[in-house]
């Protein structure tokens, strides 16, 4: 029995750190990938989707679920040549090399709706996908975290924007 609660407590960590391996796809509503809290006014709204944290990624495959709200997608300007599909259909987006950091993949412009107090916007995983992917340097397929962010906040609700995940050892690491 002991043996069975290692081997699973084992799995559960290795999941865990390769969840963590790659960052996360989120969503902001500045060019500098700062804000996740969108103002909805029923005139342009711009999300701007960037990678976070990345260690190393080649390529990510996600979906902007906007459901919440009854935005008109108006069209994506894409910051890479490389794009398949669309922000609100579900894209593959290769960076074309390893890249590492924050770095912005594509703004998305809608016509607002006036949406509701704290309505939720994010990233999912694309049509027929187990996850939001990245793929990393050693062309290894990750599933990794997606943001949200939150429309016309009212004070009871704000997005926090992502943190890197880490290990017990990473942090240590880093004092020793």
């Amino acid at each position: 029995m002991k043996r069975s609660v290692l081997i699973v407590l084992a799995l559960m960590l290795t999941a865990s750190m390769a969840f963590a391996q790659n960052g996360s796809i989120a969503v902001f509503s500045d060019a500098g990938g700062s804000s996740c809290n969108f103002a909805d006014g029923g005139s342009l709204v711009q999300v701007h989707i960037f990678h976070v944290n990345s260690p190393g990624a080649t390529a990510s495959e996600w979906k902007l679920d906007v459901s919440q709200v009854a935005w008109t997608h108006l069209g994506d300007t894409k910051d890479f040549d490389l794009v398949i599909g669309t922000s609100i259909t579900g894209c593959a987006v290769s960076y074309e090399s390893c890249l590492t950091g924050s770095f912005r993949l594509m703004a998305v412009n809608f016509f607002g709706s006036n949406a509701e107090a704290c309505a939720l916007i994010g990233i999912v995983a694309s049509p027929g996908k187990a996850g939001v992917r990245a793929v990393d340097c050693n062309e290894t397929s990750l599933l990794i975290p997606g943001g949200q962010g939150r429309v016309n906040p009212d004070g009871t609700c704000q997005c926090t924007t992502p943190v890197e995940e880490t290990t017990w050892g990473g942090i240590k690491a880093q004092y020793n």
